[in-house]
Parts: structure tokens; C-alpha cells; sequence
């Protein structure tokens, strides 16, 4: 198995720092006019728009959104209020946001676009909301407070985020990158043990992992990699 870091690419100077932006906000606001810019309308747009970010700033990782891929889809199907009706259980949110197979394959056809590009130059990271941060994010779109959320919910969460990721499976993905929401300063390690499904899966197609805490919270390193038995 080889690790994120070692398949990044080589620098002619020893130990130079390698370079990983979250440039979609920016690059979108440069090359699109504006932060709320959709370019997810089809692969081959999509396509067009990160070539232009990539060559722009030209970082040793290259990031696919995935989060923002969903929340455009869902936007253009007309929200998820309207598909929830009287159901408003927050993992029957996230079920409901991450189910449909159309995104799903839209996923796959912007990640063989992208790979295509790269050419196996530089290597490709999926980014997206961690298991709770995309509850808490489903609950919010639906109406529901954060206080609904548990332990549980969470662990449930999880395996709807599987699920997404097994959609790519068979692309050769260099690592996933796990978010939690900036705000969330209830996080704790218990809720990270909840990932299991997730961590699992990721383990099972070797892909690096790394988790994006919010600004402020502090977790166990040792619980973590403990858990995980990985790179993050």
C-alpha cells in the first residue's frame, strides 16, 4: 500500500514543502464570478472549469468536492425539504441527500475526467463532509436542530457515507479527506468512533485518510490512530 505522501509529486529540491489548497470557494469566485457558481451541471464542464483551477495554482494534490457536487445536484432537483415530506429523522435526511443514484454516477464520470487529466502526475483526493458534519449539514437543510443528532445517528450516518464511497471504488483514488464542520465545537472522539464503517471502507481500498477538525477542538491523536490504523 503506498501512502498519500508517497505519491506525491517529486520536487527538485530535497524536503520541499508539497502544496494542498482547498481552492473551490476561490477558484470559483475567479474563473466562475461567483462562491455560489454550480460547476457541476455535467462531467465535461466540470471538467473544464478544473483544469483552469488546477493550472491556476498548479498544487502537488488534486481535490474533488464531493460535498459540493451533492449539495448542486440537490439543489437543481429542488432541495431536500421537498423530497423528506413528513419524515424529518436526521439520518432519513442524509439517506435521503446521499441515495440517488444520478450524483453517484455524475461522481464517477467527474473522477475518470479528472484522473484522465492528471495522468497519474499528481495524486487525487476525494473531499467531503465527515459522517457527522454531513448529518449535522442534511438536518439543517431540512429544517431539524442539531440537538437531534446522537451517537447512534451518527454510527447510521456513517454508513450511508459508505456507501457513497463504494460508488467510486474502482478508481485508482490516492486518499479521502473527511470534514467536520467548522462549528462544531460539541465534536468529540466518541463520535469519531462512529466512522467505523467509513475508515473500513477506505481501508479496504487502500486510500489515505485524513481528518479535518474544527477550529479549536483538540482530540486524542492516540485514540485516533488507534482507531483508524492509518495515515491520517
Amino acid at each position: 500500500m503506498s501512502t498519500l505522501a508517497e505519491m506525491l509529486p517529486h520536487s527538485a529540491s530535497a524536503g520541499a514543502v508539497r502544496l494542498w489548497l482547498k481552492s473551490s470557494a476561490y477558484t470559483r469566485r475567479l474563473l466562475l464570478g461567483s462562491e455560489q457558481a454550480d460547476p457541476w451541471e455535467n462531467a465535461a464542464g466540470y471538467l473544464a472549469y478544473f483544469v483552469q483551477a488546477h493550472g491556476l495554482l498548479r498544487p502537488d494534490v488534486a481535490v474533488v468536492e464531493v460535498g459540493e457536487l451533492i449539495d448542486a445536484w440537490c439543489a437543481r432537483d429542488g432541495g431536500l425539504a421537498a423530497r423528506l415530506g413528513n419524515r424529518r429523522r436526521p439520518a432519513t435526511a442524509l439517506r435521503k441527500l446521499l441515495e440517488s443514484e444520478a450524483p453517484k454516477a455524475m461522481l464517477a464520470e467527474v473522477v475518470t475526467a479528472v484522473l484522465s487529466h492528471l495522468r497519474g502526475q499528481t495524486p487525487l483526493v476525494l473531499s467531503m463532509p465527515s459522517p457527522r458534519a454531513w448529518l449535522l449539514h442534511a438536518n439543517r437543510l431540512a429544517g431539524g436542530t442539531d440537538d437531534e443528532i446522537d451517537a447512534d445517528t451518527v454510527e447510521d450516518a456513517a454508513m450511508y457515507v459508505a456507501d457513497l464511497i463504494r460508488s467510486v471504488s474502482a478508481f485508482p483514488v490516492a486518499g479521502l479527506l473527511l470534514e467536520e464542520q467548522r462549528d462544531d465545537q460539541a465534536l468529540e472522539a466518541a463520535h469519531i468512533e462512529r466512522y467505523r464503517s467509513v475508515l473500513n471502507v477506505a481501508g479496504h481500498y487502500r486510500w489515505s485518510l485524513a481528518l479535518r477538525l474544527p477550529s479549536g477542538v483538540r482530540l486524542p491523536p492516540r485514540g485516533l490512530r488507534r482507531l483508524c490504523r492509518g495515515d491520517w
